[in-house]
């Protein structure tokens, strides 16, 4: 049974909405327009500002740009508008014995005119208070996803011990977001500009809805803890400091791939051939039905990678090199986890495993891997005697490339001003963590593994007690976290119970091969 989870996930989201008359729901002077709360949530008191923008439409010659502001409005605005999301090729999704899992299939949704962000302000909050605020953003590889996929965050907002403020956003996706090459004119990594407009906006504004710029936490999974990992590394840590203190990145993915131009000029060829087009001119001006069929062409057969790219000025180098090198912005502090089984998702896409499958993988992953790091790489993950083996072999290297070393890299590179944590519930897969952040009472998420109530509030305490006071504490549990240093020092949150680890897992021979070592060769 073929499912659209996202589309699913926002009718449930839709249900919780309750209304107020127009005439009581505030107006905030943003300066360049007036922005009426969308909606009132009487169950939760608070106010929705949805669909707010925080740039102007990447339109024309703004295609393949960096977000520019938004231009003025002389009206009221009160964000109802549908049909938000960026441009998107999401993965569809059968469902089998309760288990999502990925297929071939792909459908498209979303506009170019998708730079909103929405405001969730506790409805006790005065433009005086200085309230902390988290600022969500979501996953999806780059190429799927939107600020409301996962729905309301009432109970995460509930669990903060003071009133929270709570803004999620979009970035632009696939080739709108990620189009890269360095003989034509187009911006590179617009996504990454795109999330720290919206960060801006927050330091910017959100003190007009009794928010405090300068007790901001960001918050984000898979490419949602990538964009922000880019962020935290942006210009070396030369210049432009981050506009927040505090950082919670959760499984932050990204692909290693240092020589990016040369890779890309080819994904940006592929795309212009898909849109029918043979310059740039002619993608900017093609329509938007054109360039939607043309990015889900080049992302369902691997012909474009959308990720981050080294692109030596706002992204000088990998992340993980700028981290080990100490070139990044030293914020206050970070939150940095992974799941336990982060490959569970990944693997499926993989099918039957041989003997050539690790080295397929590595490959075509590691970009350029030279024979004597490949070499290494196989004798680190050693060859199993049966396909269980070669299996396990395969999964443990994919979830250290696109996870991992990230986490890993992180949580040293901070140190004494890490808080580390795994999430070890249910099956543990890539992404089970984001249904903890958004758990709800009573609603489900199709086709994945019943919530632990329990960890779902301990989880959700951590997160709000962090963004609150600047350090996760205990959550109402024994179990209370201390930083990570040269200990190592690691939570691990389980269905019952949560843990203090002596060690971390990940740092290991492996991972540290894989964040400097491979491109030593």
């Amino acid at each position: 049974m073929a499912l659209k989870p996202l589309l699913l996930l926002l009718s449930l989201y839709s249900t919780l909405i309750s209304c107020a008359p127009t005439s009581e729901l505030p107006i905030i002077d943003l300066g360049y327009v007036q922005q009426r709360a969308t909606v009132y949530n009487s169950t939760n008191d608070y106010y929705i500002f949805k669909n707010v923008r925080f740039a102007a439409p990447p339109f024309g010659d703004l295609r393949f740009r960096k977000p520019t502001p938004p231009d003025y409005e002389g009206k009221i605005q009160d964000g109802n508008i549908t049909g938000t999301e960026c441009v998107q090729t999401l993965p569809g999704m059968a469902v089998e014995a309760g288990e999502g899992i990925l297929s071939g299939e792909t459908y498209t949704i979303g506009t170019e005119d998708c730079l909103y962000l929405d405001v969730y302000v506790p409805a006790s909050l005065k433009a005086t208070d200085k309230a902390p605020v988290l600022q969500w953003f979501f996953g999806g590889g780059y190429m799927f996803g939107s600020k409301e996929m996962w729905g309301d965050p009432a109970e995460l907002i509930k669990s903060a011990d003071e009133p929270m403020i709570y803004v999620a956003s979009n970035y632009r996706l696939g080739a709108f977001g990620w189009l890269a090459d360095a003989n034509q004119d187009i911006d590179v990594n617009v996504g990454l500009h795109d999330v720290r407009a919206a960060m801006d906006w927050v330091n910017d504004h959100i003190s007009k809805f009794g928010g405090d710029p300068e007790r901001v936490t960001v918050i984000g999974e898979s490419a949602g803890g990538g964009v922000i990992m880019h962020t935290i590394v942006a210009y070396g840590g030369e210049h432009s400091p981050p506009p927040f203190k505090q950082a919670i990145l959760q499984s932050p993915g990204l692909l290693a791939d240092r020589n990016s131009f040369e890779r890309r000029s080819s994904g940006y060829q592929n795309f212009q051939n898909s849109a029918n087009c043979t310059s740039l001119e002619c993608l900017r001006a093609a329509s938007t039905e054109t360039l939607t069929v043309a990015n889900d062409a080049v992302l369902k057969s691997g012909l474009m990678v959308p990720t981050p790219v080294a692109d030596g000025d706002y992204i000088p180098d990998l992340a993980t090199i700028l981290l080990s090198e100490g070139k990044f912005h030293h914020i206050d502090s970070i939150i940095a986890s992974n799941t336990w089984y982060e490959a569970g998702l990944f693997i499926l896409t993989i099918g039957n495993v041989t003997s050539e499958t690790f080295r397929d993988f590595a490959q075509g992953n590691i970009a350029n891997i030279s024979a004597s790091s490949l070499a290494r790489l196989e004798e680190l993950y050693p060859k199993g005697s049966n396909e269980a083996e070669e299996y396990k072999r395969v999964a443990d290297l994919m979830q250290d490339v696109f996870i991992n070393c990230n986490v890993v890299a992180l949580a040293k590179a901070f140190g004494d001003d890490t808080y580390r944590y795994i999430f070890n519930v249910s099956r543990a897969w890539h992404g089970d963590d984001v249904l903890y952040n958004f758990y709800n009472p009573g609603i489900d998420v199709p086709g994945a593994p019943p919530v632990s109530v329990w960890a779902a509030k301990v989880h959700q305490e951590y997160l709000t007690d962090y963004t609150v006071n600047g350090d996760p504490g205990c959550a109402d549990t024994p179990s209370c976290f201390t930083k990570y240093g040269t200990e190592e020092t690691s939570l691990m949150i389980t269905d019952e119970n949560v843990e203090i680890l002596s060690a971390d897992p990940w740092n290991n021979e492996r991972v540290d091969f894989l964040i400097n070592g491979v491109w030593e060769n």
